[in-house]
């Protein structure tokens, strides 16, 4: 995906983009056409409603309470911000020196179903068009919550396969194409630490920070040396 733009870049087709509001949580990001990514907290019986998830006071290995934010369905692909599980982040809880471990889970559906690598979706976009997905896969960095001052204090991501940096690789698609690009590999969270405390909110941006967006990916860390994830016409992820 290229430099550090807002996108479901997963999605292997230019789209135009529609930048983040200043100073919000990460909400809604639209993309032309069928491309939507949405934070929401998992399925209603209502498609025309999208949650923001954000956690409140919450105890450990547990999930906080939720402030909810209403969107209008598009009947677009979209991104599913879930459950943010917080071991050892609650009112009265204390902390390391290295932190408390959090984890948040994300989802990918298409109108009100779950994404699934290699179906066909129909009445996608403006036009109504039918398509079959079989990639879809996104990089996100400066992931942060919103503490009970109202201060965003960003997650120190876990080393891993998926995380290097300040970035990690969202991966819905299960290698169903059965071609070089897709992997069975998925990872659908991120990963970190942050300071033990009552956390509201929940901000990132979507995309590779400058420094490391032209990066050599046969040289990078994992998961920036998948060079499938790279545009071949222009350098840059």
């Amino acid at each position: 995906m290229r430099n550090a733009v807002r996108s479901a870049a997963g999605i292997r087709r230019p789209c135009s983009r529609e930048r983040q509001r200043p100073n919000r949580p990460h909400e809604v990001v639209r993309w032309h056409r069928f491309c939507t990514a949405i934070a929401r907290r998992g399925a209603t019986a209502d498609h025309r409603k999208r949650t923001v998830v954000v956690a409140g006071c919450a105890s450990a290995g547990g999930s906080g309470p939720l402030n909810t934010v209403e969107k209008r369905s598009m009947n677009k692909v979209t991104v599913l911000v879930g459950t943010l599980a917080l071991a050892g982040i609650g009112c009265d809880s204390s902390s390391g020196s290295t932190g408390e471990t959090v984890t948040i889970e994300f989802a990918a559906m298409v109108g009100g179903e779950n994404f699934v690598c290699g179906d066909t979706y129909d009445n996608l976009g403006a036009d109504d068009s039918s398509l079959q997905l079989s990639d879809f896969r996104f990089f996100v960095q400066d992931v942060e919550l919103k503490n009970a001052n109202g201060d965003y204090v960003a997650v120190s991501l876990t080393s891993s396969a998926w995380q290097t940096d300040n970035v990690t690789l969202l991966d819905f698609e299960d290698g169903c194409s059965g071609n070089d690009f897709g992997t069975p590999e998925m990872n659908m969270v991120v990963t970190g630490t942050v300071p033990a405390g009552t956390y509201d909110g929940l901000r990132f941006e979507m995309g590779v920070p400058f420094d490391l967006n032209h990066e050599n990916p046969a040289t990078a860390a994992p998961p920036l040396n998948l060079t499938t994830m790279q545009w071949d016409w222009q350098g840059g992820y």
